[in-house]
């Protein structure tokens, strides 16, 4: 294969090459950013000598990312996006190669490759999932967004109504100016009051931005059996890292979470002025909420 020479590899001809394909956001970080530590955060540890990491977003439709549960939702704002930000990211691929730079494509979330129980019934579980590529944190290193209280990256533009996707390339390329990963919340969080935390009805977000996983995945944990749920993730989650990540990106096992309350109430999202209501979760109502809050508030200040 021969270069095309007349396509130059630059951070602005990449930014324009995938908005032009469909990217609402486009943010590129060198390795040296990302810690060489064996975690899911380290680039090399799938692509040795690739030079930089570019991270990509499309917006979320604002009637997809509400909480209310559909099949037209869930759709739009999983399976088909995901598909989409997959094919992006290797028609990239294919364009940075074709241009000289080797490129390797990272999937678009869901490709689950851990699955940790820290602490069993009958006290509450505490669990960690972790994907194959760290895309929150490379979307903060990168420029896109910050970490909220959600425990979501939020861009000021679309709020937390983003998917990520990446890929790692050889290509060498000016860096965006990047943001701190975790440490001190961004001020927007504290000026908005933490809605996210006081209003999530599984009570998940009592330490702002860290995400209790057994508590999301539950969204009422106080109405379920804890040992009948841990026993239903174990058997789902069972398997080696490859078959893991293979059940996570066919949905066999893991179906989107129809779940958006922390999405929908960051009032950074500009989509929110579309509309002056809510948008609570088709089916709770308004003591769940306060319920929750009176939680996480607890916790919060304890």
């Amino acid at each position: 294969m021969t270069a095309d020479v007349s396509v130059k590899i630059t951070a602005a001809t990449v930014k324009q090459y995938l908005k032009d394909k469909g990217a609402d956001l486009v943010g590129i970080a060198p390795v040296d950013r990302f810690p060489i530590d064996g975690s899911n955060r380290d680039p090399r540890l799938h692509f040795r000598r690739a030079h930089s990491v570019i991270v990509f977003a499309r917006r979320v439709a604002f009637s997809s990312a509400t909480p209310y549960p559909s099949v037209a939702g869930l759709q739009f704002g999983d399976y088909t996006l995901e598909a989409q930000l997959n094919e992006l990211a290797y028609e990239a691929s294919l364009w940075l190669e074709d241009a000289g730079a080797i490129t390797m494509p990272m999937p678009a979330g869901r490709d689950v490759v851990s699955f940790e129980v820290r602490q069993r019934p009958p006290a509450e579980p505490k669990i960690s999932l972790k994907g194959s590529f760290d895309l929150r944190y490379a979307a903060v290193v990168a420029g896109i967004g910050r970490l909220g209280a959600n425990g979501l990256v939020i861009n000021e533009r679309l709020g937390s109504r983003i998917r990520l996707c990446a890929v790692l390339s050889t290509a060498k390329v000016e860096p965006d100016q990047p943001f701190e990963f975790g440490g001190k919340l961004p001020d927007f969080c504290h000026d908005c009051g933490f809605r996210c935390v006081k209003a999530c009805p599984a009570a998940a977000l009592s330490t702002p931005g860290h995400v209790d996983h057994y508590r999301c995945l539950a969204i009422r944990p106080d109405l379920v059996d804890p040992e009948e749920v841990l026993t239903s993730l174990e058997r789902d989650m069972r398997g080696n890292p490859l078959v893991l990540a293979a059940k996570q990106l066919s949905y066999t096992t893991s179906p989107p979470h129809t779940c958006a309350t922390c999405t929908t109430l960051c009032p950074m999202d500009q989509g929110r002025k579309l509309a002056t209501d809510p948008f609570l979760r088709e089916g709770w109502e308004d003591g769940d909420f306060m319920q929750a809050g009176t939680f996480s508030a607890r916790k919060m200040n304890g």
